[in-house]
Parts: C-alpha cells; structure tokens; sequence
C-alpha cells in the first residue's frame, strides 16, 4: 500500500504524485536517475519537493 504523497511546488503551483517516476513522467526536464538519489526535502530546477504521509495515523496490521 502507498504510504506516502510526493508533494511538487513552484510559483503557486502544486502537484501530487505517488512515485518518482510519475513526478518525471509528467515533467521531462526532470532527470529520474538524479532525482531518485536526493533526500527529501529538496529543490529541483526551481520546484520544491516534499514527501507527506498518507493517513498518518492509522496503524499498518
């Protein structure tokens, strides 16, 4: 089950995703290879990335 949400922020704009590969998927100019070797959070090519948990608190069984 995802755990997390990829947060992408720039100039008031805001996008979700579930994975890195959806964050470069949807942005070419993103290197994946680069991006999946930083720790979250970070700045990219002047967007601000963040990682948020998804239902934080219920507990996993």
């Amino acid at each position: 089950m995802q755990k997390h949400v990829i947060i992408i922020e720039k100039d008031g704009n805001r996008e979700l995703y579930s994975s890195i590969p959806k964050v470069c998927e949807a942005h070419p100019e993103f290197s994946r290879s680069y991006v999946r070797l930083l720790k979250f959070p970070f700045e990219y090519k002047g967007w601000k990335f963040t990682k948020e948990k998804i239902n934080p608190h219920e507990q996993s069984q």
